[in-house]
């Protein structure tokens, strides 16, 4: 699903009545259809409805919508700014709702009473307009709804406190039961923190023709469904062979840590790559054997003891490769560190760096001043929030409350393609941006993220893909939609990372039946 900015809402509002012949009347309407639809479970002739209007077109929803409850429920509408409504169409539901006896208040006293006694809570104040801090009497009312009783507390299209665009959000942010999003879902919304906030997200595309739109307005937002991984998923010809399907290298697992390859050497083999070949000590190449005889093994020092001739022997042995792992299980060593700048001193595979590569990486940056945008191959990086804030510094507290921005910024800057782990996981070149869209609390345990690198590197290795940021994108959309499924099965407390890699490949069947 492609997502849209704030600014480019108006526009597309604009392109849509003077180009489109769509009223903008009617889109309001069909706003506060949306948001009646989302609400009306939970309405009786007894219940309160209370309705915080703006004074732009968020409000304008909110008085359409407060025309809908007639007869239905209880209604007030409070007049945040007490301006009424400015826009023609915003007049004409203020209009509606006082000829139909709706309740509208000035913000005082009483007010904030109605607010706290409400059944159901409905916040239409500013929409996208807000990306900064809050002032009065916004910072009130965003106490006075996180204070309130309601049952159910709703947002029109964003809600207050959250950037439409990062999903930052102010410390005095209010958390809603739903978020609905109305004509396109803004990236803010599903991006953590925000999301946090919007809580259940309901979309309308109020019956727009999308696709003319997203000729018209580019965006680079997309949200990782199912209807973009129909779209990612390439499809395979009949008439090929291993050779059509790449070949992926793993430097994974130590003495200490013996389970990250074996689960990241499983995903790859289920990620549909041609050739796996597995560079590991010799008797860790044996043990692995045993469970995995397709793999191809080829022999490595440990990698605290690897020596320079080790080092371009093993850089030599990949060189055939199209995708290269490097970091699951390896433990922290001066030989990782220089076999990982080995690597990234020459041209050759794209390397997918997770784990102790990442903080490997790190170390290069941090003692021998190693910039990433002087790398000879492309990259992809895999952190998990901690290891995120090794690479940049900044704490993960800062790191978590603006995900998206931080993400796109790291990316650009070094030319890398990004996977922000984490709850709405972000993927991102610096330019095209996905927000993922699947995953949850089963996938929260060591090992999970072994597993997703190694798909990774197979989609990767593949070469078959639009480009390295889809194929990452994907990679983690069915790793969190294998978690999902699992959950469904053992609970979230009973998924382990083991399970993982063949329901990966399930959900790539899956996937490939829709297509």
């Amino acid at each position: 699903m492609k997502l849209m900015t704030g600014a480019l809402i108006p526009k597309i509002d604009d392109y849509a009545h003077s180009v489109l012949n769509i009223s903008k009347k009617s889109l309001v309407l069909k706003s506060a259809e949306a948001v009646f639809s989302a609400v009306s479970e939970a309405l009786s002739p007894e219940s309160l409805a209370v309705i915080l209007a703006g004074k732009g077109n968020n409000g304008a929803d909110g008085y359409a919508l407060s025309t809908l409850f007639v007869g239905v429920c209880r209604v007030k509408v409070v007049d945040v700014f007490g301006m009424g409504q400015r826009s023609e169409e915003g007049k004409y539901y203020l209009g509606r709702a006082k000829e139909l006896g709706v309740d509208i208040i000035p913000l005082d006293d009483s007010a904030y009473e109605e607010i706290e006694r409400a059944d159901i809570l409905i916040e239409a104040i500013v929409g996208t307009g807000v990306t900064g801090s809050l002032g009065e009497p916004l910072l009130g009312i965003a106490a006075a709804i996180e204070k309130s009783r309601a049952k159910l507390k709703v947002a029109i299209d964003l809600p207050i406190g959250v950037n439409p665009d990062t999903g930052a959000a102010v410390s005095c942010a209010p958390h809603f039961d739903k978020t609905v999003a109305l004509s396109f879902v803004k990236p803010g919304v599903l991006s953590y923190p925000g999301r946090e906030y919007a809580g259940e997200i309901v979309y309308s595309d109020l019956a727009l023709p999308k696709e003319k739109i997203l000729s018209v307005f580019e965006t680079k937002y997309t949200y990782t469904d199912e209807e973009f991984a129909t779209e990612a998923l390439p499809k395979r010809g009949k008439n090929t062979n291993k050779g059509s399907y790449g070949r992926l290298a793993i430097l994974s697992g130590s003495e200490k840590y013996g389970g990250a390859p074996r689960l990241t050497l499983e995903a790859a083999l289920r990620g549909g790559v041609g050739y796996v070949e597995f560079v590991g000590e010799e008797g860790q190449n044996k043990e692995m054997l045993r469970s995995f005889p397709e793999a191809i093994y080829k022999v490595r020092p440990a990698f605290d003891k690897l020596s320079k001739t080790d080092i371009e022997e093993i850089i030599a042995a990949t060189e055939a490769c199209g995708a290269i792992v490097i970091g699951p299980g390896c433990g922290m060593s001066e030989g990782l560190v220089n076999l990982l700048g080995g690597f990234l001193a020459i041209e050759g595979a794209t390397l997918v760096i997770d784990a102790d590569g990442i903080n490997a990486l790190s170390e290069l940056i941090e003692r021998r001043n190693f910039s990433l945008g002087a790398a000879k191959r492309r990259i992809i990086l895999t952190p998990h929030p901690g290891e995120f804030s090794r690479l940049t510094g900044a704490p993960v507290s800062e790191i978590q409350g603006n995900r998206l921005e931080l993400s796109v910024r790291f990316a650009k800057e070094n030319s890398v393609v990004l996977l922000l782990k984490g709850a709405g996981s972000i993927i991102t070149d610096g330019d095209a941006v996905y927000i993922n869209g699947t995953g949850s609390a089963a996938l929260a345990k060591a090992g999970s993220g072994d597993a997703l690198a190694g798909l990774v590197g197979a989609f990767v290795a593949l070469g078959s893909f639009e480009d390295d940021a889809v194929a990452t994108a994907l990679a983690a959309y069915i790793h969190g939609a294998a978690g999902d499924t699992l959950e469904e099965e053992l609970s979230s407390y009973g998924v382990t990372p083991s399970d993982l890699p063949k329901e990966m490949a399930r959900q790539i069947r899956r996937i490939e039946r829709i297509q």
